[in-house]
């Protein structure tokens, strides 16, 4: 889909300006200046990157209208990946292209990162707005490298589209999200997987071209990954840029939604994450914590922000932790053996507000 109708493009108008205000909640949104912007100060650049993969169910905020656009919908995916990834607890997130069928319904991969990401506006100026914006943010080249070069210009190591868009007295601003640091550069040759599928649809298909940087990112001992938009030929053929992320954590793919007081997770050496329901999205909660004998890390964030961080800890204890934002999740992940050992028992309670 390259474009969409007037109807259309009026209701998507609306309905992100509104949501505008709060996307990006908890992960730092700069505004920009025509006149200059200044870059999000340096811790940005110290924290820790984290990449989990996440299912879009049809649940999901524009699940519907991603799917219903062929999956070939740079705007409407990316909203579908950063509004699913903010309402479980991470910062943002990208479309990652896959798709299974399962019982419940179809699932959509996405991958959600923690901090540190900041979100940006792109405005009219910035490189390859103007071809995003003509193409009716359908055409994920131009939008992949008006995001990767406009964070560039803002000092940042790259991004991706978010898809948002909000009309301000100076003119359209588009969303990006940017990222200065857990970042890798690599071509994708021909040879990689569906790298004929993107090119073929003129580099237009979001699903296609973010399925061939995402595997070729993985191939090449990155976590993940998304396409960058850039392209150039080589004598061995047309190569295509991907952005990569290694993740600092082997964290696995979050486990199916918990809820509050009803279940208390317990492990063993497997790092472990899930998001668990609160069901308000403002209040405190309880956390209580038992790493037994052999020390092990507790980590509790919400939105992309870290609420409690337990160090490499033994014992137990209860915290009460105060939290306020646009999601009713919040995310546990549990670093196992923290020293390095084996053989650790735990468990802990995520408590309702």
């Amino acid at each position: 889909m390259k474009s969409m109708t007037k109807t259309k493009k009026t209701w998507l108008r609306g309905i992100l300006a509104m949501a505008v205000a709060v996307t990006g909640a908890g992960c730092g949104v700069e505004t920009a200046a025509e006149g200059g912007l200044e870059v999000e100060d340096e811790k940005v650049g110290r924290q820790q990157q984290e990449l989990v993969g996440v299912d879009a169910v049809s649940s999901s905020p524009f699940f519907t209208e991603c799917v219903n656009s062929g999956l070939a919908n740079t705007q409407l995916c990316n909203l579908m990946a950063h509004y699913t990834c903010t309402s479980r607890g991470y910062a943002s997130g990208w479309f990652r292209g896959d798709q299974a069928q399962y019982a419940s319904g179809l699932h959509l991969g996405v991958n959600c990162v923690t901090t540190p990401v900041v979100g940006v506006d792109a405005i009219p100026g910035d490189p390859h707005y103007a071809t995003c914006v003509n193409g009716g943010k359908a055409y994920a080249r131009d939008c992949a490298l008006m995001a990767h070069y406009t964070c560039i210009k803002r000092g940042y190591a790259s991004g991706w589209f978010r898809g948002d868009q909000a009309q301000y007295a100076s003119g359209l601003h588009l969303g990006l999200m940017c990222t200065s640091s857990s970042v890798g550069f690599v071509d994708v040759p021909p040879s990689s997987p569906h790298y004929s599928a993107c090119f073929n649809s003129g580099a237009s298909n979001i699903q296609a071209c973010n399925l061939m940087a995402n595997n070729t990112c993985v191939n090449a001992g990155y976590t993940g990954g998304w396409y960058r938009g850039d392209q150039a030929q080589y004598a061995s053929g047309l190569n295509f840029g991907a952005t990569c992320v290694r993740s600092t954590s082997a964290l696995p793919p979050t486990q199916p939604s918990g809820v509050c007081s009803v279940k208390q997770d317990s492990g063993n050496d497997s790092p472990f994450s899930r998001d668990y329901n609160l069901y308000k999205t403002s209040g405190t909660f309880s956390f209580r914590r038992e790493a037994l004998d052999i020390k092990d890390r507790f980590v509790v964030s919400y939105q992309g922000s870290v609420l409690y961080d337990s160090g490499c800890v033994s014992g137990s204890t209860t915290v009460s932790l105060p939290y306020s934002g646009s999601s009713t999740f919040v995310n546990v992940t549990v670093h196992p053996n923290c020293e390095g050992t084996s053989g650790t028992a735990w468990n802990f309670t995520v408590g309702c507000p």
